[in-house]
């Protein structure tokens, strides 16, 4: 009974130690090695961030985050190692990791700027903006040249004259309480206002009359399209020119 206990408890024994043996040679990996698994994500959204390089420095060990940003790297010393995580856009890593078996490391980066050498980023105002938006710098009043225009002339036509070299501005009733604005270029009779440019307040067409009696601390800003460019945006409401004023009030809207 005793030789039968002990061959059976060998016996046992044997299969046992067996076990992970089998599991070492399908997994490939010594029982001192892991395959060390893990996914890129972007701290800003979660995405996944794909391309990336990942290493590990004291192995020299590399690899990068396919499409949906997951890596692996097989047959990795047990132990802490030197974890590097490189993508263009975002902060680098670079971190100690005491690696787990069976565990997918999240690894989670925050964008960052990038430095192109020779290459200078000229932050620009809103008014600015407003100058180039039609290729030139005498087409828009607005910001600071507003608020002067506005000290100095007490009417929206004047600071139409002093602004914008390319148009007339025709008062046509003699009151005073209407206008047209004809193109220098522009070859049209103004019998009954046909050859005048096209008027917006607010995205809305208005009248000559609407225009000449807004009070000059009510507008926020005053452009004019000449009449190419009024053609290929208004069409052939806009063949004689455009003028768009938008107020303080539909700004401040715009704006929040």
């Amino acid at each position: 009974m005793r030789v039968s206990d002990l061959f059976c408890c060998v016996s046992a024994l044997v299969l046992w130690a067996a076990v992970p043996v089998h599991a070492q040679e399908e997994s490939g990996e010594s029982v001192d090695s892991i395959t060390v698994r893990g996914e890129v994500l972007s701290t800003f959204d979660g995405h996944p961030v794909p391309g990336v390089l990942v290493t590990l420095h004291d192995l020299w060990r590399i690899t990068r985050t396919d499409e949906l940003g997951y890596f692996e790297i097989p047959n990795v010393p047990v132990g802490p190692h030197e974890l590097g995580v490189y993508a263009l856009g975002y902060e680098t890593l670079e971190q100690y990791i005491e690696f787990v078996p069976d565990e997918v490391l999240a690894v989670k980066l925050d964008a960052a700027p990038i430095q192109i050498e020779g290459v200078q980023v000229e932050v620009l105002g809103n008014t600015v903006l407003e100058y180039r938006s039609f290729g030139t710098r005498y087409d828009f009043i607005g910001g600071d040249l507003l608020e002067k225009y506005k000290q100095r002339y007490g009417y929206i036509t004047d600071m139409i004259r002093a602004r914008f070299p390319g148009v007339r501005v025709h008062d046509m009733t003699g009151t005073g309480q209407t206008l047209c604005l004809l193109s220098t270029r522009s070859t049209t009779s103004l019998a009954e206002g046909s050859g005048c440019a096209l008027m917006l307040i607010d995205g809305l067409q208005a009248t000559g009359e609407e225009v000449s009696q807004l009070h000059p601390e009510v507008v926020a800003s005053i452009r004019y399209v000449t009449r190419m460019e009024g053609r290929l945006v208004y069409g052939a409401l806009g063949e004689n020119g455009v003028l768009l004023i938008e107020t303080v009030s539909r700004q401040a809207r715009r704006r929040r």
